[in-house]
């Protein structure tokens, strides 16, 4: 696979590298479906943190 960008979380000595799939042309013109375990803290009905689902942005833009 080859190497994206890395994606740093706020909390201390977490590094995810994301990757790419190579030979993805087979995707285009299908549904996908994208699972996202954002686990964002909430208080009181709201997100009070958005950073994990901003995180995720390129990857939804991508597909």
């Amino acid at each position: 696979m080859n190497k994206g960008s890395l994606c740093v979380a706020k909390t201390a000595f977490v590094i995810t590298e994301m990757r790419i799939m190579p030979g993805t042309n087979y995707l285009n013109g299908k549904k996908v479906l994208l699972r996202c375990d954002f686990d964002v803290p909430v208080v009181g009905g709201k997100i009070i943190e958005k950073f994990r689902i901003e995180k995720q942005k390129p990857v939804i833009d991508f597909l």
